[in-house]
C-alpha cells in the first residue's frame, strides 16, 4: 500500500473525526440512491460512483478499530453488531411476511431452503434484505480480526488485502471477461472479499496517521476523489462497450475512489451549520438508514402508486426516502428520550 499518504492537517489525537462523520452521511445517502435510483443513464451513473458507499463505511470501522481495542472493547462492539444484525433480520422477516400474507406458506418455503441457508452462513447473504449482508459482513470481519490480533498474526490480513481485492473483481464485474460466465452476486460480496481487505485498508490508514508517514493536502485528496470518480465512470462505459458487464457495480477504480473519500474527508470540519447537521446525521443516524430504507422504499412506492404521481416522484426519490426515514429515525430518537426521561422523573418520585 504505497500510496498510503494523507495530509498534515490531520489531528490524530482528537477522539472524534467530524469530517469521516460527515463522509458517513454522504454515503448513507449514496446506498438510499443504490436502491432507489434517480431516472435515466444519470442515475445508473450515480449508482456506479455510490458503490463505494460500503467500502467508504469497512474503512470507517477499520480507522477506529484501534482505539476500540486501546478501550478494550472489542467484545462490547461484537455484541452491539450481533443485535443489531439478529434485531435487523427479525425486523425484516415480519415485515416481508406481512407483505406476502396471501401466500404465507409459499413464501416461508421459499426463504428457508438449503440454498439459502448456506448463502447466509458462509456469503452473509440475509433471505430477508439483500442491503443486510453488511451487517453479517461487519459481523465476521470484528469476529476475525480479534482472533488473528490473539494470535498476533493480523500482518497476514494485511498482506491478502490486494489478494481479496482483486478476487472480487475476478469473481465479480470482471467475471465475463476472465472466465465467460457470471457467477452469483455473493461470491463476490462478502465479508471475504469486501469486509475484510476494506475493514484492513482503514487500520492500515490509522496507522500510517499515526506514525506520520502520511501527508498529501487536502486539495490534492480532491484531486484524486474526482480523477478515480471519472476513471469509475470511465470503466462503466468501457465494460458496457464490451458487453462483459455483470450485476456486479464494483469496479477497479472503486476501491481508490473510497480511499480517497476517506482521505480527503480526514481533512474536513464541521465549521457552519450544515456541515454541522451532517456530521450529527452521519454519528446518529446513518447505520438506521442504511438499515431501515428499503421499509420506506417499499412503504413510500405503494403511496405514490395509489396517489398517481410517479413520474415526478422518480425524479426526487433518492431524496424523498432519505428525507423520509430520516425524519421518522428522529423522531424515533426523540420519543424514545422523552419516554427514557419520563421513566427517570418517575423513579425519582417513587424514591420519595
Amino acid at each position: 500500500m504505497g500510496f498510503m499518504m494523507l495530509t498534515n492537517n490531520i489531528k490524530v489525537n482528537q477522539p472524534r473525526q467530524s469530517g469521516l462523520d460527515i463522509l458517513k452521511c454522504i454515503c448513507a445517502f449514496l446506498i438510499v440512491c443504490i436502491h432507489a435510483p434517480f431516472p435515466g443513464e444519470f442515475g445508473k451513473v450515480i449508482t456506479a460512483l455510490a458503490r463505494c458507499a460500503v467500502p467508504v463505511f469497512f474503512i470507517i470501522s477499520g480507522y477506529f478499530y484501534n482505539t476500540i481495542v486501546q478501550k478494550k472493547r472489542e467484545n462490547r462492539q461484537i455484541k452491539k453488531v450481533f443485535l443489531l444484525f439478529l434485531v435487523s433480520n427479525i425486523i425484516y422477516f415480519v415485515f416481508k411476511c406481512a407483505l406476502n400474507f396471501k401466500n404465507f406458506s409459499g413464501y416461508i418455503c421459499e426463504v428457508f431452503n438449503l440454498e439459502n441457508i448456506l448463502d447466509f452462513l458462509f456469503f452473509n447473504e440475509s433471505p430477508f434484505a439483500v442491503h443486510l449482508w453488511y451487517l453479517g459482513a461487519f459481523l465476521y470481519v470484528l469476529i476475525i480480526v480479534k482472533i488473528f490480533r490473539k494470535l498476533n498474526i493480523e500482518r497476514i490480513l494485511f498482506w491478502l488485502v490486494p489478494v481479496l481485492l482483486v478476487c472480487d473483481l475476478i469473481f465479480g464485474k470482471y467475471s465475463m471477461l476472465i472466465f465467460k460466465t457470471e457467477f452469483p452476486l455473493v461470491y463476490a460480496r462478502n465479508f471475504l472479499f469486501v469486509g475484510l481487505p476494506y475493514f484492513c485498508i482503514g487500520e492500515m490508514l490509522q496507522k500510517g496517521i499515526s506514525n506520520q508517514k502520511i501527508c498529501f493536502s487536502k486539495m490534492t485528496m480532491a484531486v484524486f476523489t474526482v480523477l478515480f470518480a471519472i476513471t469509475t465512470i470511465a470503466e462503466r462505459y468501457i465494460v458496457l462497450g464490451l458487453e462483459m458487464g455483470t450485476n456486479r457495480e464494483h469496479y477497479i477504480s472503486t476501491t481508490f475512489l473510497a480511499v480517497s473519500l476517506v482521505l480527503l474527508f480526514l481533512n474536513i470540519d464541521s465549521n457552519n451549520k450544515i456541515s454541522t447537521a451532517m456530521s450529527d446525521i452521519g454519528r446518529r443516524y446513518s447505520a438506521n438508514i442504511y438499515i431501515f430504507h428499503p421499509i420506506f422504499i417499499v412503504l413510500m412506492d405503494s403511496v405514490v402508486k395509489r396517489a398517481g404521481v410517479s413520474s415526478l416522484y422518480s425524479i426526487i426519490k433518492p431524496a424523498a426516502v432519505f428525507a423520509v426515514t430520516l425524519i421518522v429515525l428522529i423522531l424515533m430518537s426523540k420519543l424514545k428520550e422523552k419516554i427514557k426521561k419520563d421513566n427517570h422523573v418517575s423513579d425519582k418520585h417513587i424514591l420519595k
